[in-house]
């Protein structure tokens, strides 16, 4: 009897007994990678914006805490998404947790 399970291959949904249509639907509505959470994106947008005002004359000057704000402001886009990497959830929540403790910082 064939295995009703389905395997993820190359980023795609493998069903042996699946319609196309069934496979598309759920790859569209199924996240994929990192960069498809809201809570990455805006991270995301908080770098470029931190890295935009750290380029105003008043935070330029001051090269440490510039630098802090930028090295935070990547920790908590980087450490969401290594958390979304993990398998098991002690793990996921230890990266979430500081990506949080990140933001409290900038």
């Amino acid at each position: 009897m064939p295995s009703r399970r389905w395997k993820i291959a190359a980023g795609r949904f493998e069903a042996p007994e699946a319609s196309p249509s069934t496979i598309s639907h759920l790859q569209s509505s199924i996240m994929m990678t990192f960069e498809d959470l809201e809570s990455w994106q805006r991270a995301r947008a908080l770098v470029r914006k931190i890295y935009e005002l750290t380029r105003l004359d008043e935070l330029c000057r001051d090269f440490g805490i510039r630098g802090q704000l930028q090295r935070a402001a990547v920790s908590i886009m980087s450490n969401i998404a290594e958390g979304f990497e993990r398998m098991h959830l002690p793990e996921k929540l230890q990266f979430y947790n500081v990506a949080r403790g990140s933001t409290a910082e900038v």
